[in-house]
């Protein structure tokens, strides 16, 4: 008679301890970055910008692919990511990124949709293509550090350091060509 309570609150046991760890995530979601490239841009020939002379740079580009791996049990959720350029002491722009995979092209110009939800299946890595353009180049050629900013799937916000960067010695005007006299 022993053996037998013994082997039913063995089997309970078992029970409530395969369900408590099966309850546990052990699992986390890694993050890497690759691809980072940037550019800064100047009125093309054909193309007249006011209040910008034809040397200015007036527009900031930076993209990047954000590797993405979950390496848990269960689905993990990557939305709203940004991006935040910090001059060191404090955040001077926060940018919305864009999903480089939906672009596409309409009335001579090109769209991109935000990047918005991604969803990782548990055990499997996914790779989100993005940038972000600005004409604020004042505050980015005072930044020092790149952050990327997002939402998990219980809305928590996640901050990333992405890179280090000097844009301080980077010149608001390209040198005129030697043609113009």
């Amino acid at each position: 008679m022993s053996e037998a309570i013994i082997g039913v609150i063995g089997t309970l046991l078992g029970t409530i301890l395969g369900w408590i760890l099966g309850r546990i995530d052990f699992g986390r979601l890694r993050i890497s970055f690759d691809n980072t490239t940037y550019e800064f841009s100047v009125p093309g020939s054909m193309c007249y910008i006011p209040g910008v002379k034809s040397n200015e740079i007036y527009l900031y580009k930076f993209s990047t692919t954000m590797q993405l791996f979950n390496g848990s049990n269960t689905n993990r959720v990557v939305r709203n990511v940004q991006m935040i350029f910090n001059d060191g002491k404090q955040d001077l722009l926060l940018i919305d990124a864009d999903n480089d995979d939906t672009k596409r092209y309409a009335t001579h110009a090109i769209f991109y949709d935000k990047m918005d939800i991604a969803n990782i299946p548990e055990h499997t890595g996914v790779d989100l293509k993005m940038h972000i353009c600005t004409g604020d180049i004042d505050n980015i050629l005072k930044t020092k550090k790149i952050f990327i900013q997002y939402k998990n799937q219980n809305l928590k916000t996640k901050r990333i350091f992405l890179k280090n960067v000097d844009y301080s010695k980077q010149p608001r005007f390209i040198e005129e060509e030697e043609n113009n006299g």
